[in-house]
């Protein structure tokens, strides 16, 4: 084979590799970035920001628009607790009929994994803090 047939193939592997790595850190990236926009959607950070830059309100309205989301945000955090409380007590519900099944090693390895999951529910407390977006929440409102 001539040096440039070999060159020739060299560099169009070393093409065809890169853009393979490529595709994949891109679609690793996008996935990671939708997550955790979901996440802080549900845990209500997100769903202000998102609904504040739908709705972009006049200077006049955003104290009374961000209260408004602030309280419905409050809500989709407690669904979102909710639902995960649900999950977790239905997969209590799958251990249990697994366990009639599987083999002692497969219920372990199925176990740790279960064990994994109820490791890390959605709490406010466990967040990494970061920025928060948007202005800060205002005071509650005076109960009468």
């Amino acid at each position: 084979m001539k040096l440039t047939t070999k060159t020739t193939l060299l560099l169009i592997g070393v093409l065809i590799i890169g853009i393979i790595i490529g595709s994949v850190a891109v679609s690793s990236y996008l996935r990671f970035r939708h997550e955790r926009k979901f996440a802080e959607f549900r845990r209500g950070e997100g769903f202000v920001s998102e609904m504040e830059q739908i709705i972009d309100p006049k200077p006049e309205q955003k104290d009374q628009i961000h209260l408004i989301l602030v309280k419905h945000s409050e809500w989709i955090q407690k669904f979102s607790e909710e639902q995960f409380r649900i999950f977790v007590a239905s997969l209590d519900t799958l251990n249990q009929e697994l366990s009639e099944v599987l083999t002692p090693e497969q219920m372990k390895r199925f176990e740790q994994r279960m064990e994994q999951i109820r490791n890390r529910p959605p709490k406010p407390d466990d967040r990494r803090p970061g920025r928060h977006p948007g202005p800060p929440p205002p005071p509650p409102p005076p109960e009468e």
